[in-house]
């Protein structure tokens, strides 16, 4: 047989076998929870190959026995990304699998496929879950000690709710409080103070804030009571038995901050204890003394005030900008430099004010770094199914990195696939399927205006812009991956051929 035959023999075998869905082979569930489920519960499911709305039906087929009989059910799951999948559980459900019961048996991910009305399962998972239509909380221990003002409590036990459409646990505080200053151990006003779990999925442990509405914001001793209580969404409240607690409040702190070099738009990061904000009448500032001395020039004092971003207890952030007392002191997209001297927290609480203990820390400002977020959409990689390449997405996004790296090389910009969690300034690149301004643009920049010499670190090329649809611009931006079809020579339905269309693209 000779090579041309050859081929027509291995074409044929290959259009004579339907190839499975592309996007959902690998299709596996690893995990469902949390395990104990109520009215309100949104199961978490962990898998690989899931795949958006518009390229599957998807559900959750649970088969095996119960308490009262054998179970058989199926309820729709909601795309989340790739690996995660979710079903939301109301008391219908209970119903379907006989109400209070402890389930024994498989969970499977069902997905109806667009591209061929097929049904691909994922291999079979043994899974337990419990199915209540109330939880009692269990507290069995609880923390104590030293902390500052807004330090998480530690609560352990079972039965903990797990918020959204649960509802949520609360930790109810009740005692006196004797301040340091002096006088009586003054009786507190009785506080429910909301409780979240330390692991999402998890009902054994949670915790809560000693926040500063308990007793306020001053150094003292705590003696009292903390009682577990779950408020769900549906029914009425139930309590736990309280448990003893004491505390002894000290003031705040700073530890650390860092990195040790932050450019413009960059966040600092400062640990420590007993910050506040988050709410009306709270505010931490942040006091720094010292000396800054200038690269290349000279040192000059500094005695300024900053207000970061209150996180929470333990930490607070703060960016790097040209708007407050820094950025009016200094030149922040040319100067750079290094800070020596003391930063002590000032901490506010209603008509209260605390300042904290001083601490050595030293800091350097560092030239202008442009962060690009690359941010590939849902879209984007189910486009890759008209390419014949969505099997070799993280190859594709590889060498997209790569390429912009190369391209900017001796330029400090810093290319990321993640969202950026240490920048607060950041340019942002949406990387779709479809020009959503119909008209065939291999991409769009939508930011409003020419941005002329790199003064806005911040554009966002994606997303929709009001300003610019006003402007009789389109209003959508990113980069539009099935316009590229236009290189080829026969595009089909997929865009019409550009200029510049040539065999090598196809």
């Amino acid at each position: 047989m000779n090579r041309s035959l050859t081929w027509l023999f291995v074409l044929g075998a290959c259009a004579s076998t339907t190839a499975p869905d592309p996007g959902l082979e690998g299709l596996a569930l690893t995990q469902v929870a949390p395990q104990t489920v109520i009215p309100g519960s949104t199961l978490e499911l962990t898998g690989n190959s899931f795949v958006a709305s518009q390229w599957g039906s998807a559900t959750l087929h649970l088969v095996g026995q119960g308490n009262n009989g054998p179970i058989d059910v199926s309820w729709p799951a909601t795309f989340s990304s790739f690996t995660a999948m979710t079903v939301a559980i109301d008391t219908s459900s209970l119903t379907a699998v006989g109400g209070d019961t402890d389930f024994h048996g498989t969970a499977e991910v069902d997905f109806v496929a667009t591209t061929d009305g097929k049904t691909y399962s994922s291999a079979p998972l043994t899974t337990a879950l419990s199915f209540r239509t109330q939880l009692t909380p269990a507290p069995t221990m609880i923390a104590t000690g030293l902390i500052f003002v807004n330090d998480q409590i530690e609560i352990d036990g079972d039965g903990f709710l797990l918020g959204g459409g649960e509802g949520n646990s609360y930790a109810r505080v009740n005692g006196c409080f004797q301040p340091d200053a002096g006088g009586e151990c003054a009786a507190i006003t009785q506080q429910d103070i909301a409780m979240v779990p330390m692991d999402p999925l998890s009902r054994t442990k949670a915790a809560f804030p000693f926040a500063p509405e308990i007793v306020g914001i001053e150094p003292g001793t705590f003696t009292g009571t903390v009682q577990v209580i779950n408020k769900q969404m549906i029914g009425a409240e139930v309590d736990a038995s309280p448990l003893t607690a004491g505390y002894t409040l000290v003031t705040s702190q700073v530890f650390s901050a860092d990195p040790p070099a932050a450019s413009l738009g960059q966040y600092v990061f400062v640990h420590g204890g007993g910050f506040v904000g988050g709410e009306s009448g709270a505010l931490t500032q942040l006091e720094l003394q010292g000396t800054f001395s200038k690269t290349g020039g000279q040192s000059g004092p500094v005695d300024m005030t900053l207000i970061p971003e209150f996180v929470e207890g333990r930490l607070v952030r703060y960016i790097i900008n040209t708007d407050d007392a820094l950025g009016q002191a200094l030149d922040l997209r040319h100067d750079t430099g290094s800070f020596t001297g003391t930063i002590t927290p000032i901490v506010s609480f209603g008509t209260d004010t605390v300042r904290g203990v001083s601490t050595q820390i030293s800091f350097a400002l560092a030239p202008v770094r442009q962060v690009v977020y690359l941010d590939y959409e849902p879209a984007y990689t189910e486009e890759l199914r008209d390419y014949g390449l969505r099997a070799v997405d993280a190859q594709i996004r590889a060498t997209i990195l790569s390429v912009c790296q190369s391209a900017y090389a001796g330029v400090n910009m810093d290319f990321r696939t993640d969202p950026p969690t240490d920048f607060a300034l950041f340019s942002n690149v949406d990387i779709v399927g479809v020009d959503p301004n119909n008209m065939g643009l291999f991409g769009y920049d939508n930011s409003p205006g020419k941005d002329s010499g790199n003064l806005r670190l911040y554009d966002e090329l994606g997303g929709v812009n009001a300003t610019t649809q006003q402007d009789g611009f389109p209003g959508y931006g990113g980069v539009f991956v099935r316009s590229f079809m236009a290189f080829s020579q026969h595009p089909g339905d997929f865009a019409s051929s550009a200029d510049e269309a040539d065999p090598t693209f196809d």
